[in-house]
């Protein structure tokens, strides 16, 4: 295993601990040799057939392919490969594999393949300033955005990169700053694997086109940042970006919450919140009577909320002052405006948990988010 292989692995599933995800290293590269068709086809196959269920792959071309059937033409052997990996059952919460690949490090407007493949997942990388690295490919093919680091242009040098497990015979230490969508995508391939981790742990079970569908919408957005210019390792005009690095940034938590059946609501640090919850209580949620909004001191405490959160024309007001996670609760009457007792008739009182991800609008610090 290479420099950058034994990078990825750190973030796809280290802890230190001896408790991460399994990894499995398939060696594809030699030297400064690319790897042929046959070859990356036989390591693939053996995943396969070895019990891998996410297939982990920060390489790619830019041959400027621009629709499958270039690149099925180009690479018969790698194509067949991929197909035979996405249709064995070798995790019993999904039916089918996953492929992930890196989007690409030349700040192109089209991914690389095979991650542009209709069928693979292709990731972007953003910098710790929640914005495009300046070398990220994106646009056609890219599918979703994960911290990729940039180790030039922040007041954090090198620690502005991502921080993992190198090979100590080359850099003289067991960890290091990388950056590149090398990093990026064992983010989202650890993200894939904490997800199915979790959905076995619940006994759900999916099929391939479900569980993508869950990881593509478990983000954050973060096109509504791209304005004006960026120059770190080079010059870019953000609004280029807009739309292009996927549907947003992966949110683990997001994700875990879709698998458990948890609605989630985002809302931004220091800004007075009211959210609607049409989609969660009906369409007459606005004119439901609410009975209570039911919040921990410790999770308020941990989203730095300051007033309980409450029920305002229908709408949940609330107001978070520090990033994070927490739960909230609440109670509203189905039928009428009190529920119903043995006295006196009335409704049915209903209710709903949520999850409540407060997510900052910027990084003050220009570190990470």
């Amino acid at each position: 295993m290479n420099n950058n292989g034994i990078g990825v692995a750190g973030v796809a599933g280290g802890t230190g601990n001896g408790d991460g995800v399994r990894l499995m290293s398939c060696q594809v590269f030699s030297g400064v040799s690319n790897p042929s068709d046959e070859i990356i086809s036989r390591a693939i196959k053996y995943a396969a057939d070895h019990g891998a269920s996410i297939l982990q792959c920060s390489y790619g071309t830019s041959a400027n392919f621009t629709s499958d059937r270039q690149y099925e033409e180009n690479s018969p052997l790698e194509i067949e490969a991929l197909r035979y990996f996405m249709a064995q059952n070798n995790c019993a919460a999904m039916d089918g594999g996953l492929a992930i690949y890196s989007a690409g490090n030349e700040s192109k407007n089209i991914s690389n393949f095979p991650g542009g493949y209709s069928k693979c997942i292709s990731v972007t990388s953003i910098g710790p300033d929640c914005l495009p690295a300046y070398y990220t490919c994106y646009g056609q093919g890219c599918n979703i955005a994960a911290p990729g680091g940039e180790i030039v242009g922040f007041s954090g040098g090198e620690r502005a990169g991502v921080l993992s497990t190198t090979c100590s015979e080359l850099t003289g230490s067991d960890y290091g700053y990388m950056q590149g969508t090398s990093m990026a995508c064992p983010h989202m391939s650890g993200v894939a694997a904490l997800g199915l981790s979790y959905a076995l742990s619940k006994g759900k079970h999916y099929t391939r086109d479900e569980f993508i569908s869950m990881l593509l919408t478990a983000v954050n957005e973060i096109d509504s940042r791209f304005e004006g210019t960026k120059s770190t390792g080079a010059k870019i005009t953000l609004e280029d970006y807009r739309g292009k690095m996927g549907t947003g940034l992966t949110d683990a938590y997001q994700l875990l919450m879709q698998i458990e059946g948890t609605p989630c609501l985002k809302v931004s640090t220091n800004k007075l919140e009211l959210i609607t919850l049409t989609k969660h209580f009906g369409g007459s949620a606005q004119d439901l009577t609410y009975l209570d909004v039911e919040m921990s001191k410790e999770d308020m405490d941990k989203l730095g909320i300051t007033s309980a959160p409450k029920m305002y024309n229908g709408q949940l007001m609330i107001k978070c002052t520090k990033p994070g996670v927490a739960r909230i609760k609440v109670s509203a009457v189905g039928g009428g405006t009190r529920p119903g007792s043995e006295t006196i008739m009335g409704g049915i009182e209903i209710s709903k948990e949520f999850a409540i991800i407060a997510r900052e609008t910027g990084a003050e610090n220009g570190g990470w988010l």
